[in-house]
């Protein structure tokens, strides 16, 4: 079962043109985030550095095959949680609603 959903997210990877990165620009989307938060001393303070990951890794995708559907169409997911962005974006998230006041309803 478990090779039958590999080969079948393999096909639909090749049939949707998913392809692997030659070089990782992760290391310059890294850099680009750190400028960023050292431009941004008015919103964050000195001890706010901690929201930029050390060891960052690009945002993993992966598919869920639907096997409930006619085809086995695929889900595409985004799993950014070590990605160099996530812990800024959980402080500003943080930041906004306290300022903000909103509560999801």
């Amino acid at each position: 079962m478990k090779r039958r959903l590999i080969g079948i997210t393999m096909e639909k990877r090749i049939e949707v043109g998913i392809q692997s990165l030659e070089n990782d620009p992760n290391t310059l989307y890294n850099n680009d985030v750190k400028q960023a938060v050292k431009r941004c001393m008015t919103v964050l303070n000195q001890n706010d550095y901690k929201v930029l990951n050390l060891n960052p890794l690009p945002p993993r995708l992966y598919g869920l095959v639907k096997l409930h559907k006619p085809n086995n169409p695929i889900r595409p997911v985004v799993s950014s949680v070590s990605s160099p962005t996530h812990k800024l974006a959980s402080k500003l998230d943080g930041i906004l609603r306290s300022v903000l006041a909103f509560s999801p309803s």
